[in-house]
């Protein structure tokens, strides 16, 4: 009897954690990673449910849902960076800086001829504006990438929250495990 209350009392000290994996709608991230659609976002939530202080890191989260392929969150930034180049105002940004490059060319060979060096001019000095709202209307990608900061430890009854990426899924649904 002794034993058995032993082995209750020292179980019951042991933290046990609930951690949620919820896929999140597309409608949220959707315009900061419309090309990039092999990803998904997932919120992850985790609560300290026991009487001790349980310090997670994110390698234990990911190791939690191993049905989830999850991204590191560097390459993650790496493949939505990228996508944002890629889209129509990333590609209107890019080509418009280009376009100043030449343009200074042009005017060096065109020194000659003061219609062209005038034409030169004047559509050359619309292209800062150009790269400007272009630049402006390229969606940011950094908010969507995780700013925890781990190990974190939550004390009984704290909770965090976070996000990860991950390979798209085709039917992805919320998952809830227990941690010890």
């Amino acid at each position: 009897m002794r034993i058995a209350l032993a082995i209750l009392v020292a179980a019951s000290g042991f933290a046990q954690t609930t951690v949620k994996f919820s896929p999140e709608p597309m409608a949220v991230p959707t315009a900061q990673i419309a090309n990039a659609r092999q990803l998904g976002r997932w919120l992850v939530e985790a609560c300290n449910d026991g009487t001790a202080p349980v310090t997670m890191t994110a390698q234990r989260l990911s190791m939690a849902a191993p049905a989830i392929a999850f991204i590191d969150p560097d390459d993650a930034l790496l493949v939505l960076t990228t996508a944002a180049k890629r889209s129509f105002w990333g590609s209107v940004a890019h080509y418009a800086q280009i376009g100043g490059s030449l343009a200074a060319v042009g005017l060096a060979l065109a020194k000659g001829n003061a219609d062209l060096t005038t034409g030169i001019g004047v559509g050359s000095s619309l292209l800062p504006g150009i790269v400007q709202l272009a630049q402006g209307q390229t969606p940011a990608v950094t908010p969507l990438v995780s700013t925890v900061k781990y190990p974190v430890t939550l004390s009984p009854g704290g909770c965090m929250d976070d996000h990860f990426f991950a390979a798209k899924l085709k039917n992805p649904a919320p998952l809830i495990v227990k941690l010890p």
